[in-house]
């Protein structure tokens, strides 16, 4: 699936898409959130369980999701899920393989990671200052 995903989705929005572009580069925005899995052994062991209250566990494993996405049409253009003990700022930074020197990448103060001079070294898109 993963390989099927990353054969086929590219950003497909247009001059003509609302907020899709701004100074000429395409926006795009990374951000994560946790979701729900069911609850079994395997998710359990594989993704895991958040802090509870000591002797209480909590209702259902948690898969962390963090996404690579075009502003102006809101499409999923890359993705990973991790266990929920692995930080959302880990997983963004391996999120900059999608990003080109073409895009502006907007993320929230959370997955603040890098140094503008460490960030354009690895993913050689322009920085906002």
């Amino acid at each position: 699936m993963s390989r099927l995903f990353h054969s086929i989705v590219r950003p497909l929005a247009s001059s003509e898409t609302p907020g899709a572009f701004l100074g000429g580069l395409r926006v795009m925005a990374v951000d994560g959130t946790v979701l729900d899995v069911p609850d079994s052994k395997a998710n359990a062991k594989v993704f895991g369980y958040p802090g509870s209250r000591k002797g209480t566990r909590a209702a259902f494993p948690k898969v962390r999701v963090v996404l690579l996405i075009e502003a102006g049409t809101h499409l999923i253009t890359d993705a990973l899920m991790c266990p929920y003990r692995i930080g959302e700022r880990v997983r963004a930074l391996k999120l900059l393989r999608s990003v080109s020197e073409s895009m502006l990448l907007m993320w929230d103060a959370r997955i603040t990671f890098l140094s503008n001079g460490q960030l354009h070294i690895r993913s050689r898109m322009p920085i906002l200052r």
